[in-house]
């Protein structure tokens, strides 16, 4: 483009205003509406080179993705427990830990997760036939558990931070970087937006390169 040309960008609301029930943000006399896609139209006033773009990588919505952290040297991927926290009762609560991530090809499904929109929920295939998604207890530790449709329940992942917030208490989801091993539970603690410990900057690794329909009704891997 140059100086003095028109363009319009569409914003999937989930890239934008209209993405979050606590990001919503008023634009001229007007609140965003969840859920609404917006249009920009931007007029190019000049032009100069700009060699390091900045990186947002928002999460897509319904695509099986992997979740991990890097360090170390190594790479261990966020990890639904198999085993009833509370066995052998049957209560229907996982753990979520972190495990050693054998990469893009890996087909651990406990590994796998898939966002909703619609809900903030991130669930897990691995336990897709109970309906559990990802739940931050009153102790700040992070588990499986049925759909309650409750403020506990709703995660949003930023792109720009690599954070994993709850919508509602604003704490992120976190691994004591003296902890970063195998087998360690994933917590959720306080932090700014400046936070640079290793342990709450988490990565996506789409499971395929497939194009995604963000209308699709289910995640698919």
């Amino acid at each position: 483009m140059s100086k003095g040309q028109m363009a319009k960008v569409l914003c999937p609301h989930y890239l934008d205003k209209g993405g979050s029930v606590n990001n919503f943000r008023q634009s001229g006399v007007a609140w965003i509406k969840e859920g609404s896609d917006l249009t920009y139209e931007f007029e190019v006033h000049d032009c100069v080179q700009q060699l390091d773009f900045p990186k947002d990588d928002p999460i897509i919505p319904r695509r099986c993705v992997f979740v991990t952290l890097d360090g170390l040297g190594r790479r261990l991927a966020l990890t639904a427990a198999t085993n009833d926290k509370y066995a052998p009762r049957n209560t229907g609560l996982y753990d979520v830990i972190l495990e050693d991530w054998d990469g893009k090809g890996s087909d651990n499904k406990l590994q796998m997760w898939w966002w909703d929109d619609r809900d903030h929920a991130l669930h897990n295939f691995g336990h897709g036939d109970s309906d559990a998604i990802l739940f931050e207890g009153f102790n700040k530790n992070l588990v499986l558990y049925r759909n309650l449709h409750r403020d506990a329940q709703k995660f949003t992942y930023n792109g720009s931070t690599r954070f994993w917030r709850n919508d509602h208490t604003k704490r992120a989801m976190s691994v004591a970087w003296a902890h970063f091993r195998a087998g360690e539970s994933v917590v959720t603690e306080e932090v700014d937006n400046n936070h640079a410990t290793s342990g709450v900057n988490w990565y996506l690794h789409y499971c395929s390169e497939e194009p995604t329909n963000i209308s699709a009704s289910a995640a698919t891997i």
